[in-house]
């Protein structure tokens, strides 16, 4: 069976979030569910008025969010809608354009929050709440002030925690297992015990198999696709440059760099060796698995390049 705190992490790691101009996930769900984790935290009411969303949130995107992402809360007050962690009071209509001028001429006032269940489960658990806080931390806000943020958020004593940490150092848990792993780990080394992108050949434990397209977003037909959905990419750092996007493979098959990568020399000097060597793995039948990657996942800008949204 699985836990209440399994489901709400799953639905996290699971968020349909849009790419910012650099390429990076935009901040604007994840800074939503922030918010509301410190109001349940709070034993504030579950749902909040839609006046209250768009005030709280819009400033947090403006502080916290990517630079030039436009401060629309609107649009995580909806899209959450589509996760099993939050819900309307009302069911708005279904042309995407109207939805701005739907919540802001509702009388009452439009009210969204958590579902009941993780509502009341964030409330009284702190643990849970902690647990959910630190996986969106880690998921979307590298190089953040964390404290700044938490503040923010009204989460204070959570990043004092986080700083000075008391809690146990071992505690059992249960993890979804991924059923594939094991076959498609052997399937791929069949070929060779050798990482798709730098071409080394490695002992076995030095290699992973590294999904082309992250698994999270992958339905049930692609993540079956053994054959095609997956890389070996080595520990060594391979597997971290394209998991993270400072690296793509190109249309035609060979590896390019992430523009990012000019403001990490260190960084830069490691991934260099890989520009424009030709993955192996590249053919017509993964194609649209690495094009995925290129468009959600990889590095498209320098981050302190200026961009506005249109």
């Amino acid at each position: 069976m699985v836990s209440p705190i399994e489901t709400v992490l799953a639905s996290v790691i699971r968020l349909n979030v849009q790419p910012s101009r650099d390429g990076s996930p935009k901040r604007h769900q994840p800074l939503t569910l922030l918010w509301a984790i410190g109001r349940a935290v709070r034993g504030e009411e579950r749902m909040a008025e839609w006046p209250e969303v768009k005030r709280k949130v819009a400033g947090l995107i403006r502080q916290f969010g990517r630079a030039g992402d436009a401060a629309t809360p609107h649009y995580p007050f909806f899209a959450l809608r589509n996760t099993p962690l939050w819900e309307l009071s009302e069911t708005p209509p279904e042309e995407g354009t109207r939805h701005l001028t739907w919540l802001n001429s509702a009388d009452p006032a439009i009210r969204g929050g958590f579902r009941p269940a993780i509502h009341d489960l964030l409330t009284r658990s702190r643990d849970a709440a902690d647990l959910v806080v630190d996986q969106l931390l880690h998921d979307y806000f590298d190089g953040v002030d964390e404290a700044a943020l938490l503040g923010a958020v009204g989460l204070t004593d959570t990043a004092a925690a986080r700083r000075d940490f008391t809690g146990a150092l071992t505690y059992e848990a249960t993890v979804a297992r991924r059923g594939e792993q094991a076959m498609l780990r052997r399937l791929l080394i069949r070929g060779g015990a050798r990482c798709a992108l730098c071409g080394a050949e490695l002992p076995e434990r030095l290699l992973v198999a590294a999904h082309i397209k992250r698994r999270t977003d992958c339905d049930e037909r692609e993540r079956r696709d053994l054959d095609n959905v997956a890389m070996l990419a080595c520990t060594l750092g391979c597997d971290s440059l394209y998991e993270h996007g400072y690296i793509k493979i190109s249309d035609d098959g060979l590896v390019e760099l992430s523009p990012e990568l000019a403001s990490h020399p260190d960084l830069h000097d490691r991934a260099s060796r890989l520009a424009g060597r030709p993955v192996a793995v590249w053919q017509d039948s993964s194609r649209g698995y690495f094009a995925w990657h290129a468009t959600n996942v990889f590095r498209r800008q320098a981050r302190d390049e200026s961009c506005q949204d249109r």
